[in-house]
């Protein structure tokens, strides 16, 4: 609500065909000077800190509540090809691509404060001709804990064993087809957990 006063403005001063005493003059006019005063702060406050539509808007992490998204997206960044150790930053956006031309880890960081839930996508595809690795760490000594994959009991005539489907590469070794790998990482305390899992190797489109 703003705090501009305009009940103290006497509206009918002056009155005509009367000898008006000067105070009411002044009066009006120290209520319109300070009015000028609280507008141009409100509207300074208003250019500093409301959201628009024709610019990027920062919230400085504050709450948006009980709002209804329609047709809203993610922002991509798309690291080209790399051949050394790249930081996977939250900052520059939630999906990241790239492609690799050698041996390399992947390190995630600017995750949002503890508290919050966070997941980056990670798309790569190896442009090279041969085998190549990926390592993955998160920053300020956070621990990648990777999904170990749903167990599968297998049985042959003499004896049974245990396997993992899906488990999460670590390290992740990517073939020289240019197949796409996509995988997600996610955390709800600053980094210091960040789960991983393995989405998927992709065929060639």
């Amino acid at each position: 609500m703003s705090n501009i006063n305009s009940a103290d403005i006497e509206k009918d001063f002056p009155i005509p065909g009367r000898d008006n005493d000067s105070s009411g003059f002044r009066n009006n006019f120290r209520v319109i000077a300070e009015n000028f005063d609280t507008a141009n702060s409100e509207v300074t406050d208003l250019q500093t800190n409301a959201a628009r539509t024709d610019t990027n808007n920062n919230f400085n992490q504050n709450n948006i509540a009980n709002a209804n998204l329609v047709a809203t997206t993610s922002e991509v960044f798309d690291h080209g090809n790399i051949d050394s150790n790249t930081t996977i930053s939250f900052l520059t956006g939630s999906y990241h691509k790239a492609g690799i031309n050698g041996n390399l880890s992947l390190v995630f960081s600017d995750w949002p404060i503890e508290g919050t839930y966070a997941k980056i996508t990670v798309e790569l595809q190896n442009n090279s001709n041969s085998f190549q690795t990926v390592n993955w760490s998160t920053e300020q000594g956070g621990t990648i804990i990777p999904n170990l994959g749903i167990p599968v009991q297998l049985y042959d005539s003499t004896d049974g064993s245990n396997v993992r489907l899906n488990a999460f590469p670590d390290p992740l070794v990517v073939d020289p087809d240019s197949r796409t790998y996509v995988l997600e990482f996610w955390t709800a305390d600053g980094g210091t957990n960040v789960y991983a899992n393995f989405v998927g190797e992709f065929a060639d489109v």
